[in-house]
């Protein structure tokens, strides 16, 4: 496990430590008794280049990146942590070393579509598919811009339960970078490039 990994990871635990403990624990009861994510159904060559456009749109000229609060979201939505399996279509990268891509969305194993961020040939860390402040998950999991409320859903995603579970679902709504919502950054990245310039 990389550095950065090891830090996401580190500070999901130090978050949940600081939860109440009988939420979390009911969270992980409810995912035990409901069944397994839905089948990802084809969204169609279109609907992949609209997202796949509107990601690099949120990106911009500057590289912007998804506010800590989103990426921590998305981080546990795909990697999972503290009891929480990783998302079942997370797969092994066979192009960069301890990193994974989505093998549910159809977007392949490219440096831009790592769920960590992965190093280039001088070392420095690549912008990754977390990173971009909208970008879509085809389980519409917290922290993406199509974050559908496991309540709205026909089929019960127990991943998805739990992490309603432990945060609540208004806290998700505000940090999911949701469509039809404002946009949050990262602030320091923002000031970042500014000091680059």
């Amino acid at each position: 496990m990389s550095e950065e990994q090891n830090s996401d990871f580190d500070s999901l635990i130090q978050e949940l430590k600081s939860m109440d403990i009988n939420v979390v624990k009911r969270a992980l009861h409810i995912a035990k008794n409901i069944s397994k994510p839905p089948p990802i159904t084809n969204q169609g060559l279109l609907n992949k280049v609209g997202s796949f456009a509107t990601a690099y749109a949120s990106r911009g000229l500057s590289n912007n990146k998804a506010a800590e609060s989103v990426k921590s979201l998305r981080v546990l939505s795909c990697h999972g942590g503290a009891g929480l399996e990783p998302c079942p279509y997370r797969q092994n990268s066979e192009k960069f070393s301890e990193s994974y891509f989505c093998g549910g969305c159809g977007c392949g194993d490219k440096s831009s579509t790592q769920l960590i961020n992965v190093k280039n040939d001088k070392g420095e860390e690549q912008y990754s598919k977390l990173d971009f402040p909208k970008v879509v998950c085809p389980l519409h999991m917290p922290g993406f811009s199509n974050y559908v409320e496991s309540s709205q859903e026909e089929t019960k995603n127990s991943r998805k339960v739990v992490i309603e579970t432990s945060y609540g679902v208004e806290y998700i709504k505000n940090n999911s970078n949701l469509n039809n919502g404002e946009v949050k950054v990262n602030e320091n990245n923002n000031q970042d490039q500014q000091n680059h310039s």
